[in-house]
């Protein structure tokens, strides 16, 4: 049975399959198969998706909708929205930079925070919160924005390479592997950063 997306929807196969996956307990890489054509604006007219075919993209977990009682077992196979990838890999880098590999979609920051656990005012670690994201860190890349009613992007109130504050609660992890090694990146809605520095 062939499955044609509609709209703004997007059918997806998971680039690793595993029981958080098919729990929907986990964001995840996924190959893009087809694409929707998109869904019509406040005047009617078609606002193409921003993802392609063969894209490799990352996805919210709750987002995956199987096409079948058994896509997990048999084809591996997803349905999600557009809204729920939150970033698209482009063109491979050369230099091997991440952040130069990974855009955000919608209002999301890919950011870098500050390893460092908070510290109380005489500048010792709370053994409480050592386990505490820091809410603090570097702006890596931004996602394309909201539109306006002409269909141009809102600008961001960030910028790349900004130090900025935020509410580390609303922070989603994304995992990248460089030379091997796994290295935990992080995204952010932009409505969610408070100041930058």
């Amino acid at each position: 049975m062939s499955v044609y997306p509609l709209n703004n929807y997007v059918l997806v196969e998971p680039l690793e399959i595993n029981t958080n996956v098919e729990r929907r307990a986990t964001n995840t890489w996924c190959k893009v198969l087809e694409v929707g054509p998109g869904s019509p604006d406040i005047a009617g007219s078609q606002i193409p998706p921003k993802i392609e075919k063969d894209m490799v993209c990352y996805v919210r977990a709750h987002g995956l909708f199987p096409t079948s009682n058994r896509a997990v077992e048999e084809n591996k196979i997803f349905l999600c929205s557009e809204f729920d990838v939150m970033g698209i890999m482009t063109d491979r880098d050369t230099t091997g930079n991440i952040e130069n590999n990974f855009q955000p979609l919608g209002q999301l920051v890919l950011l870098e925070v500050n390893p460092e656990p908070p510290k109380s005012t005489s500048g010792l670690e709370a053994p409480d919160q050592k386990q505490l994201l820091s809410n603090n860190g570097k702006v890596l890349a931004l996602g394309y924005g909201w539109l306006d009613r002409n269909g141009e992007p809102l600008p961001f109130q960030v910028e790349v390479g900004d130090q900025i504050l935020f509410d580390p609660h609303r922070l989603q992890s994304i995992t990248f592997y460089k030379d091997g090694l796994p290295q935990k990146l992080y995204l952010i809605e932009h409505s969610d950063i408070y100041a930058k520095f």
